[in-house]
This record gives structure tokens, sequence and C-alpha cells, in this order.
């Protein structure tokens, strides 16, 4: 850009420059002058407004009360009620227990003397009234008695050389069990029996034209002077043979199946409103399956009733000697 044209440009710069600032002033002038002349129009309310009378030092003057109007009095027209007599003025004491009046008493009988208690107590109670207890005021209840909790109902027995234990979650005879068949008759047969026990073996098998020794035989086979398990027979046959050894004199004490030292087998179960067994399962092991199988079966094998018209939870141990 040559000279000429900056010093155009900056000429007119500054003119635009002057005349902003010109108009600015024009628009302040404006307003100045408008608001000068302009006169506003006040609503018909526009609040308090405070006056003061006085001095023009800014004294002021105070305000006189309104005078007050006496009021009128009604006239009493009844007599003037005379003074009391000096004589029957009476104490601040007696003021607060008046003496009882005496009763009249008929011709013959003593005086009626008033009574010294209430006549005594009268200021003890005024006392009393100025400033209730709390016991008079909130009348204390009795705390109801929590109900204990019932304690379960333990049944324990013995089983051909073993031992049970039953408990019911129930009050004592709102249940009962009653067991169909021993649960030993249930456990596995033994292995060895000796011939000593099978001659003493005596009566009639189930099955028609049968004994018990030829049911044994079934069983197991004669080998020198001891009798050995060949097969398993069926749960029926299982329970007849038991009760034959037991009553030929076989030890149940030392039956083989309770060698391995066998652990207590315990079991859950729930019994119905209407006394049926349900949920019966085993929560401890014996450690043979055999075994725990043999016990949940004769367990099962027994009947309960059940009078608290709610189920009952329960809990059977079996263990072995």
């Amino acid at each position: 850009m040559t000279p000429y044209q900056l010093k155009v440009q900056n000429r007119r710069t500054l003119v635009s420059i002057g005349l902003a600032l010109l108009i600015h002033l024009l628009l302040i002038g404006a307003y100045l002058v408008y608001d000068y002349l302009f006169v506003e129009d006040l609503a018909e309310f526009s609040g308090p407004v405070l006056v003061k009378l006085g001095e023009p030092e800014g004294q002021d003057i105070p305000v006189l009360p309104d005078p007050e109007i006496p009021e009128e009095i009604p006239e009493d027209r009844s007599d003037p009620v005379p003074p009391p007599p000096a004589e029957s003025v009476e104490s601040p004491a007696e003021a607060v227990s008046p003496a009882a009046p005496s009763r009249p008493s008929p011709e013959g009988s003593l005086p009626v003397q008033p009574d010294s208690e209430s006549t005594e107590s009268t200021e003890s109670a005024a006392e009393k009234s100025v400033e209730p207890s709390v016991a008079e005021d909130v009348p204390v209840r009795p705390q109801p008695e929590t109900p204990a909790e019932p304690q379960p109902v333990i049944i324990e027995g013995e089983d051909g050389g073993n031992s049970y234990e039953y408990q019911f979650a129930a009050e004592e005879g709102l249940v009962k069990r009653s067991l169909s068949a021993a649960i030993y008759l249930y456990m596995p047969l033994p292995r060895i029996v000796p011939d000593s026990v099978y001659q003493s073996i005596k009566g009639e098998s189930p099955y028609e034209g049968t004994s018990l020794q030829d049911l044994f035989r079934r069983y197991y086979s004669h080998v020198g002077s001891e009798w050995f398990y060949e097969a398993e027979p069926f749960t029926d046959d299982i329970r007849s043979l038991w009760v034959a050894l037991s009553d030929a004199g076989y030890d149940l004490e030392k039956a083989d199946y309770k060698e391995a030292g066998l652990n207590d087998v315990v079991i859950t179960f729930t019994i119905s409103e209407n006394a049926m067994l349900l949920d019966a399962r085993i929560q401890k092991s014996s450690s043979k399956p055999e075994v725990d199988e043999a016990v949940l079966q004769g367990f099962k094998a027994a009947s309960f009733s059940n009078a608290s018209g709610r189920e009952i939870k329960g809990r059977f141990t079996y263990r072995f000697h």
C-alpha cells in the first residue's frame, strides 16, 4: 500500500471513531433529557409514608397516649357484706386444712370425731397434687412372658447289638413311632457262620414245605466246620435268616459287617400332618454304602403318628457297637 493510501485509510479510521463517539454522546444526552423531563405516574397505593413533625433539626415530638375511657361500673344494689369479725379470721394453715365438721350423733352415743387420717393427710395430698409422679400418670403394664421354645422329644432304644435315637422337633406326646421290624434285620448277612449255629436253626421258612435250614442252604455252602456266604438273597429272605441266626445263638455283637469300624448313620426326615414319612435322607454315612442302604430301608419301614396338626422335623441316629 502506498503512503497516500495509508494516509487516506488513517483519515477514514479517525472519522469513523469520531462519528461513533458522537452518536454515543447524543444517545446519552437524549436519555438524560428524557429522564429529567419525564413525569412518572404513581399507583393509587405506593406504600406507607412517614411524616415527621418537629424542629428543623429533626427532633421528634413525643406522641401523647390516647386518653383512657373509664369503664362503666355497674351499680351493685345488693346489700353490702359486713367484714368478718376479727375472731373469725382464719390462719393460712387453717385455710389449707379446714377441720371437718362434726356430724350430729344420736342421744346416748359418743359424738362422731372427724377422720384424723384424712385431716392429717390433707396437706400431704395437696403437695402430691401439685407435682404428680410418673408412676401415677403412666400405668406400668406387665411385660408378656416370652414362651419357652419346646424341647425336642428324644426316644432311644437298642437294636440287635446296636442302638438308635430319634429326635422330634415337637412337644412330648404329639408324635410317636412304631417300628415294623428291627433295623438290624436289613443288614448284610454274615459271610461266615459256624456249623454249630447252623445245627441250632429250627423252624419253618416263609416258603411252604421248606425249613429255615433249607432256606439257609440256598445262600450258604458248607466247607468243613463253617458255612460260607455265596449268593445275595431277597430282602424278605435276609430278614428271615437274621431271625433264624439270632434264635440259633449267633452273636449279633460280632457281626462281620461291623468289623471295619462303622460311623454312626444320621438320617433327617419330616413327618407330615397326616403322619406320612417325607424327605428321609442320609445326612451322615457309615462309610459303607450297603450298610447305609440297609439302615435307610429299615428306617423307612417304621410307621409314625402325628397329633400336632403340622409338619414335624426329625433326626434319626443309628449307632454301631
